[in-house]
């Protein structure tokens, strides 16, 4: 046996010298893939008939075309530079001074999935921040994979420097929780974190029912767009939390579902762009931009018509509102009561006329005719009279008008005379 390993490794080797250097030297290396050697050699020395050597190089070369094709098809994370220990105090100078300005994670206000929202935008600008605290960047033994080597890009002096700028986003009694953990000298952002989202955050069936439910049946109604953006994130986030993530597709599903009639053309418009290979990938917050721009576009043209509106009134223009003409009452319509007939007035209150003489009086001439110099009890023209004086001019031009007037005036004088 020992032999036969001696000559796989060989022959790994041999082929490590080549183009395929780096597989073939992993392969020998890992016992793993010795025993698969060894039962692929033994296969083909049986089946085709081939020396034991023969059947080995078969098997070697096999197993690195497979282990290649492999390597190939796994996603690589690219090589994210990672700022050494002692730049991370100064990495987060801003964030420790804004951070007590930040909403505060409160048993009482149970709101720790908008705190961490909120502290997620306060770290966004960190690399791998957001991974370090959630544990997707984790050291040997993190309590979430305790049988989990270190991560590539894990490092310890974030973790450490993280956590100081946590502790100081939360309540006093949410504090008291982590209390354990300093005096057992933790001091990782990643540990406190699992154990805040342990304490905090309800993740029974129940709870992923809840929300579920709540996102399915989200509807826009009155809130404008942003708000309705704003509170899906809040519920993705959430069910993301409790272990009931939502797919992509289902997010911009659920968004579009939920708009008002109002927007029925974006959303023929954006089933349309989801059908096409260039949007089947578009995302949750691709669509929010594109309503959000719409919105604005909408908002533009009514601000364009008010811009246009104010301008006219500005520059004395009347607006279409406005062109009403104002024609005065003739002072022989003012105050005239339809109740007591054609030819009577309704007398103002004793002592409303300007200079005081009482009754409704005018002070200045006869209401009768008109003219002054006597009262209506003194005018020798009768009523009828004036009336035949005042329908002669009626239906007339003005010309024909101010004649008559002038001869109702000459008859008045003569006959008061």
């Amino acid at each position: 046996m020992d032999s036969t390993q001696d000559s796989l490794i060989q022959d790994l080797d041999a082929l490590a010298q080549g183009a395929l250097s780096r597989s073939a030297t992993n392969a020998a290396q890992d016992s793993g893939g010795l025993s698969e050697l060894e039962t692929l050699a033994s296969f083909f020395e049986r089946s085709q008939g081939l020396t034991r050597s023969e059947a080995a190089d078969k098997a070697a070369q096999m197993y690195i075309a497979g282990k290649i094709k492999t390597e190939a098809a796994s996603p690589r994370l690219s090589p994210t530079p990672i700022p050494k220990a002692k730049d991370w105090d100064a990495e987060f100078s801003t964030h420790k001074k804004i951070a007590g300005n930040q909403l505060k994670l409160s048993k009482a206000k149970q709101n720790f999935v908008l705190w961490l929202m909120g502290f997620r935008n306060l770290i966004d600008n960190v690399p791998l921040a957001q991974e370090h605290l959630e544990g997707v960047e984790h050291d040997v033994g993190f309590p979430g994979a305790p049988l989990s080597p270190r991560t590539e890009r894990y490092c310890y002096e974030l973790d450490k420097e993280l956590a100081r700028v946590l502790l100081q986003t939360l309540e006093p009694e949410v504090s008291t929780i982590l209390v354990p953990h300093h005096n057992s000298g933790e001091r990782r952002a990643s540990v406190f974190f699992r154990t805040l989202r342990k304490q905090l955050l309800r993740d029974d069936p129940a709870s992923q029912d809840r929300v579920a439910e709540t996102i399915q049946g989200l509807k826009q109604n009155t809130h404008d767009v942003t708000t309705l953006a704003d509170t899906f994130r809040y519920y993705f986030t959430y069910s993301s939390l409790i272990g009931n993530p939502v797919g992509q597709a289902d997010e911009v599903r659920y968004f579009l579902k939920s708009l008002h009639p109002r927007y029925n053309s974006f959303k023929q418009a954006a089933a349309f762009h989801r059908s096409t290979s260039e949007g089947r990938n578009a995302s949750f917050d691709y669509f929010v931009e594109q309503l959000l721009l719409q919105e604005s576009n909408m908002q533009g043209e009514s601000t364009s018509e008010h811009a246009f509106a104010v301008a006219m009134q500005a520059s004395g223009t009347p607006s279409a509102q406005a062109l009403v003409v104002y024609q005065p009452q003739s002072s022989s319509q003012k105050g005239k009561d339809p109740s007591l007939g054609p030819k009577f007035s309704a007398a103002k209150k004793k002592g409303s006329s300007k200079n005081g003489g009482g009754g409704g009086r005018p002070h200045d001439g006869c209401h009768r005719c008109h003219q002054k110099g006597h009262w209506a009890s003194e005018c020798k023209l009768s009523w009828a009279e004036v009336n035949a004086l005042v329908n002669r001019g009626k239906g007339q031009s003005p010309t024909a008008a101010l004649a008559a007037q002038e001869q109702q005036a000459m008859v008045v004088a003569t006959r008061q005379q």
